[in-house]
């Protein structure tokens, strides 16, 4: 991404950033929840009158699948939802299947792993897009949303050129803020024990892609830069306990 859409962006999310003084409500709350985690337009959206445990856990595979119900996702269009819990290693998966498919097995629309089955929401709004909001990949807490959108032939998400966090962080050691990040101009740096506010955070490829990652920070003085974190990250780039989990 051009220099100039990166400054155009920062703008943007910092004045939003700004707008938000106070905690806002989880997206979507005021909507009807079918099953837990999973809100529609429309309870008439939701089937769930089959629910049904598909696979237990044997000497093989300590994975539970679970059907859910199925959802209109978009006119005319109902889709499956399943989870798979496993008992012993994360991550889990949600999947999304075509209902009508009769092939074995079934065909899988988008398979999207999460830390936590519990943790994750899911918003159908029955116009063929589709909102997922749960805790980031290697950030401690935050919670994010992802978009995707029925194709008529699948499921393929929307790419956003940044996932929201807005949250406070504590700055471990000395860290520079890039103009870009993949940048190599020093706009600011933070304090080793200062707080600064997380904006928003670049997206992954995967949820276990250990590719390099930046996080757009302002500073307690209000200037904006990018913190790079992991793919081999160098130790003067500095540290936020944001992502510092154990």
């Amino acid at each position: 991404m051009r220099r100039k859409n990166f400054l155009a962006l920062i703008l943007s999310v910092v004045a939003l950033a700004e707008a938000s003084a106070a905690a806002v409500p989880a997206p979507y709350h005021d909507k009807p929840e079918a099953v837990r985690g999973i809100h529609v337009d429309d309870l008439k959206q939701w089937n769930g009158k089959a629910a049904r445990v598909l696979k237990g856990p044997d000497d093989k595979d300590q994975t539970i699948v679970d059907y859910r119900g199925s959802v209109l996702v978009a006119p005319g269009v109902s889709i499956d939802f399943v989870t798979e819990d496993n008992q012993v290693n994360f991550p889990f998966f949600f999947e999304l299947r075509l209902t009508s498919s009769k092939a074995t097995p079934p065909r899988v629309l988008l398979r999207y792993a999460v830390m936590d089955l519990n943790e994750t929401e899911w918003y159908f709004p029955g116009n063929g897009f589709i909102y997922v909001r749960s805790p980031q990949w290697h950030l401690c807490g935050p919670r994010t949303i992802r978009k995707f959108r029925w194709t008529g032939n699948g499921i393929e998400e929307v790419p956003q050129p940044l996932l929201w966090v807005d949250q406070t962080a504590h700055v471990e050691s000395t860290t520079p803020l890039y103009d870009s990040p993949d940048g190599h101009r020093i706009v600011a740096t933070v304090a080793k024990d200062s707080e600064v506010q997380v904006i928003g955070m670049q997206p992954i490829s995967r949820w276990d892609a250990d590719e390099p990652n930046a996080l757009l920070v302002k500073t307690p003085l209000g200037l904006v830069g990018w913190h790079r974190f992991f793919g081999g990250t160098p130790q003067s780039d500095g540290t936020l306990d944001i992502y510092q989990c154990n």
